[in-house]
């Protein structure tokens, strides 16, 4: 297999799944847990290696056991278990973290439209993301947008700040984001 994969060919390599190109690290589609873990290894042979979990499941743990035992990074980016403070510091690095290393993920969603949260998280919060990262798939909400913004600020510690590498110009270039994130996708 060769390393330099990128998510258009994977995806295209999985017929058993209703998959969507999303951009060139990142494929969106159908729960890959509930097809059992004959696909979870078809997933890490084409060169996937992590699977980003957004729908609300209470099996995300039986799910992290299944990646890993099939080598593949797994993630649960669930906003629904009120668990801001973790959500805005733990998990943000995590998600940055995994797109940064710029190694093709799998988001298990059903609509490509619900990948929009791992696209508005990069970008307004991974110092690293450029316009280029700003797209999104549906059509955005100001106040949405806003929603998630505040939610993940008010709870962001200086720590997590300076972990992403965000040391200053934090705030306005956030506001910035939210800007252009609406414009560009309305």
């Amino acid at each position: 297999i060769r390393k330099n994969r990128n998510a258009l060919t994977i995806s295209q390599n999985l017929p058993e799944l209703k998959t969507s190109f999303v951009n060139s690290s990142i494929i969106c589609g159908e729960n890959v847990f509930t097809k059992g873990d004959a696909l979870l290894k078809k997933l890490k042979k084409l060169g996937i290696s992590n699977i980003i979990d957004i729908e609300q499941t209470t099996r995300s743990k039986n799910n992290a056991k299944l990646a890993k035992k099939n080598q593949l990074q797994y993630l649960n980016l669930n906003l629904s278990n009120k668990d801001y403070k973790k959500f805005a510091n733990k998990t943000l690095i995590d998600l940055i973290n995994i797109i940064n290393k710029n190694n093709v993920s799998y988001i298990c969603c059903n609509k490509r439209e619900d990948s929009s949260l791992v696209l508005i998280l990069n970008y307004l919060f991974n110092p690293k993301a450029t316009i280029a990262d700003s797209p999104v798939f549906g059509g955005l909400k100001k106040k949405n947008i806003q929603k998630l913004t505040n939610l993940v600020k008010t709870h962001v510690t200086p720590e997590t700040r300076k972990q992403l590498g965000w040391e200053k110009d934090f705030d306005s270039v956030l506001e910035l984001r939210k800007k252009i994130l609406h414009e560009l996708n309305n």
